[in-house]
């Protein structure tokens, strides 16, 4: 069973042959290459527009995520072949906290914190997915573990070694 809640079996229970389901692909690259924009321009020294498109790529993923979210409660379960691309939901608090990283200096204050909680959460949905995943033949679509996984142990690995800078900044007698 691949969904958020329990269906009855009968209509609801099987995707909506009149829907074509071409439209539901590709709708959430605007988050993901406005936080990764977001992180080249920091590192180039553009502030200003890394602002800006950390701006959007939040409110792209408020909204995109938002819609995919409701359609996975409430809409008709996802044909076979999209289920592995609900793994592409872990990459936007992994590229978002790469995000706030490159323009909050690396300080792991509450937004490092909020983005990470919620990293956790999607990483703990997709282990619960993982017998789902497991019994579907491998496909195109199983890209979006490719893109999705990339960038969260690298988002890990940045967090602690902030942590282990701080610590040692620490034990110098330095803020």
């Amino acid at each position: 069973d691949v969904g958020l809640r329990s269906r009855p079996p009968g209509p609801v229970a099987v995707p909506d042959p009149g829907h074509d389901h071409a439209d539901d692909r590709g709708r959430g690259w605007a988050r993901a290459v406005a936080l990764l924009a977001s992180v080249a321009a920091a590192q180039v020294g553009q502030t200003g527009l890394a602002w800006v498109l950390f701006g959007y790529g939040m409110i792209a993923w408020l909204v995109i995520g938002s819609i995919i979210l409701g359609r996975l409660f409430f809409g008709p379960r996802l044909p076979e072949a999209l289920v592995p691309t609900l793994a592409i939901q872990v990459a936007p608090g992994a590229v978002a906290s790469l995000a706030w990283f490159s323009l909050d200096g690396g300080r792991i204050d509450t937004v490092a914190r909020l983005l990470a909680g919620y990293g956790v959460l999607m990483v703990v949905a997709q282990v619960r997915l993982l017998p789902a995943f497991l019994r579907l033949r491998f496909s195109g679509a199983f890209w979006a573990f490719a893109f999705s996984w990339t960038p969260s142990p690298r988002w890990a690995c940045t967090g602690r070694r902030r942590r282990r800078r701080r610590r040692a900044g620490a034990r110098r007698g330095h803020a």
